[in-house]
């Protein structure tokens, strides 16, 4: 039999059955590279040449049989590519012939489509969209042909587009009624209502749409979601206000009649609320203390692993966990109920918490052993944490070329590293804005390049405006990321002996924002060997970026987040003996890492742990806390900070000097009038 028919875009001709085959088999290798390059092409993955070339295959297709398929094809790459009014008008094409299962398909990437373009400015990708009302219509086709319900969700996204939010939810609860798999709509829209400043009238609304699905299945749940979100609406606008002018603020008595009314169920919606477990507001400890207690309870009962780590996680996000030995230890006794199988690598993962908090050396054992038994925990830096290292662990790591070359030692410096490829990216801008921030301190730049030369010229290019810089090369040991970004570690010894006396180590992309030089005249007039920055007590900081009040920042409850290495702050006190040691335990940890694991995961700050340990038993040694003394750069703003009594259970007292200023007591006392804060300077 013979068919008449276009290929390949010619049209006339004559096609056997063979032929026909093979044209099928073709279009459907066509189909699957389609499909999957339109999940593998991302922002981190680009795959604009070979999309294009796909979509020009598609357009060639032209057998009735496929136009439906091709149709959905042509939609999903051109939506990947960003482009929605071609991907829409794609997807309501050559529908007539679909059967039940492309319908069906059609309809779920339209709900796809447009749940993303109503995300706005919180998605990820920014679609072009020239006709927003004729996507959506084509969108809506595509979805009400598979059903009513489909369409309905469609201009449910349709008005979020429009910031129409309350029409939205009243489509909404509308669907809910009929077929209550559609909760989630309604809980995404109340997540939007509530990420917008709280206002009073805007939550009496929101109930009064919802009421009729009280009695309806998803009453609980879905009341349980609009308590936990207008709760954390109403931590934000208590933490952006002024201390004495607290309006709509959260309210403890709701909180404690919302859990004993829903028990484990309120707790669960209300363990995962980030704001509240880090804002600082009126009753913020005790409103965080009932939700744990509850919560509590569950985890004793459940003895489910997650649950035991989200009590865990929500313990430690409260000063109590800090300052009270006997509710620590409490909270890690109901989390080893769930742990007693120690097959499991979450499991060890626990267990390894429990024995760091408890200064038991099994905690390398335990994190080391969740590694080996969970691939997501190998990426952390249980990877990287190691005990018994030795001389023999500095293979390859001991005898770096460099050159120090043209470099006059200076009384103070900041110090960088980079390979070639960051030096261009990062280090005009790191030079800038330290100088911008009136920094006159010297800068100086070491380079990971084939050639000194090479590093010459990039410096040439990159820094010749800037006065007061230098930089130093070397050949680099190993061309991996974990080496470029352990190089200030390993060369400190050399930075003191060549650079400065005393210097800060830092990231390159780091953007200075505050004076770099009276930073480092403040570490260096308390006279210490190092500062590092450790998370070892509660403390309250300012988010710098914009006026959105104090927030906590907690110790932490894993060894390799106790330090932080974007900054570190030597001497060459003492014969610069903790820079030697820096330098020895970073050989040691990357040497180790790189000889015995595919990935090299949060390997400094497991190193700078471990130095931190070590340095805290030598005699004469002086440790100052960088965050008792604020940044020069990052998120936080340090103004108004306040470290609260108790400590991490795995630190002694550093050995440092700190002066207390007078207005910090003042202002936190306005919140927690009974409770006995350390003043640190600012």
């Amino acid at each position: 039999m013979f068919h008449r028919h276009t290929v390949d875009g010619i049209k006339g001709g004559f096609m056997s059955n063979s032929q026909l085959g093979k044209a099928l088999s073709a279009h459907d290798e066509t189909f699957g590279k389609a499909e999957r390059l339109s999940t593998a092409h991302t922002k981190r993955t680009p795959e604009f040449d070979k999309i294009h070339a796909t979509l020009a295959q598609l357009n060639a297709i032209d057998l009735p049989p496929l136009l439906g398929t091709r149709s959905l094809h042509r939609a999903r790459l051109n939506f990947a590519i960003e482009k929605v009014d071609a991907a829409a008008a794609h997807l309501a094409e050559d529908m007539d012939q679909d059967d039940a299962d492309l319908t069906a398909s059609r309809a779920e990437f339209a709900l796809h489509m447009a749940r993303e373009l109503s995300l706005g400015k919180r998605r990820s990708v920014n679609y072009e969209v020239a006709d927003a009302p004729a996507a959506f219509d084509a969108l809506f086709r595509a979805a009400s042909r598979h059903s009513d319900d489909h369409g309905l969700v469609v201009e449910i996204h349709r008005r979020l587009t429009m910031k129409k939010e309350m029409e939205a939810l009243k489509l909404a609860a509308g669907l809910i009624k009929r077929e209550p798999d559609y909760l989630e709509e309604a809980i995404d829209i109340v997540r939007r209502v509530y990420r917008r400043p709280y206002r009073p009238k805007i939550a009496a609304q929101v109930d009064h749409i919802l009421a009729s699905l009280q009695d309806s299945p998803v009453g609980e749940v879905l009341a349980d979601h609009i308590f936990a979100r207008k709760l954390e609406a109403q931590v934000r606008a208590a933490r952006i206000q002024a201390i004495d002018a607290v309006e709509d603020g959260p309210s403890l008595t709701e909180v404690w009649d919302f859990l004993d009314q829903r028990g484990a169920a309120g707790a669960r919606a209300l363990v995962r609320l980030k704001d509240l477990f880090l804002s600082v507001f009126p009753d913020d400890e005790e409103i965080k203390l009932a939700i744990v207690e509850e919560y509590a309870r569950f985890a004793v009962a459940s003895q489910l692993t997650d649950v035991a780590k989200r009590m865990l996680e929500c313990a430690a996000q409260t000063r109590k966990f800090w300052q009270d030995d006997g509710f620590r230890a409490d909270i890690l006794e109901k989390m080893r109920l769930s742990c007693t199988d120690e097959s499991i690598g979450e499991n060890c993962f626990l267990l390894g918490i429990d024995h760091f908090l408890s200064g038991s050396d099994k905690f390398v054992g335990y994190f080391s052993k969740s590694a080996t038994l969970v691939n997501q925990l190998s990426l952390s830096g249980a990877s990287s944490l190691f005990d018994n290292l030795d001389e023999t662990d500095e293979h390859g790591l001991a005898r770096i070329e460099t050159s120090f070359r043209d470099v006059n030692r200076v009384a103070l410096a900041y110090v960088c590293c980079a390979d070639l490829g960051y030096f261009g990216r990062y280090a005009k801008a790191y030079a800038a804005s330290a100088r911008a921030a009136g920094g006159k301190v010297r800068l100086h730049f070491h380079i990971a390049a084939p050639t000194w030369d090479e590093a010459a010229a990039a410096v040439a290019t990159e820094l010749s405006g800037f006065d007061d810089i230098s930089f130093s090369w070397e050949r680099p040991a190993f061309a991996l990321p974990a080496y470029y970004a352990s190089m200030r570690f390993l060369r400190a010894e050399d930075f003191l002996r060549h650079v400065a006396k005393q210097i800060i180590l830092t990231d390159i992309d780091v953007t200075f924002t505050k004076s770099p030089d009276e930073f480092l005249n403040r570490l260096s007039d308390t006279d210490c060997d190092v500062a590092f920055r450790i998370y070892d007590r509660v403390r309250t900081v300012r988010q710098a970026a914009k006026p959105w009040g104090l927030i906590y920042r907690y110790p932490r409850l894993l060894p390799w987040s106790i330090v932080n290495a974007a900054c570190l702050y030597l001497s060459d006190r003492n014969q610069s003996i903790v820079a030697r040691q820096v330098a020895q335990d970073m050989r040691r940890y990357l040497g180790r890492a790189i000889r015995t694991k595919e990935s090299a995961w949060w390997v400094d700050q497991n190193s700078l742990y471990t130095t931190l340990q070590t340095v805290q038993g030598i005699d004469d040694v002086r440790i100052a806390n960088i965050e008792d003394h604020g940044l020069p750069f990052g998120s936080f703003d340090y103004a108004d900070s306040t470290a609260f009594v108790g400590t991490h259970p795995n630190f002694i007292r550093l050995k440092s000097v700190s002066q207390a200023s007078p207005s910090l007591y003042k202002r936190i006392r306005r919140f927690f009038k009974n409770l006995k804060v350390q003043r640190l300077p600012r």
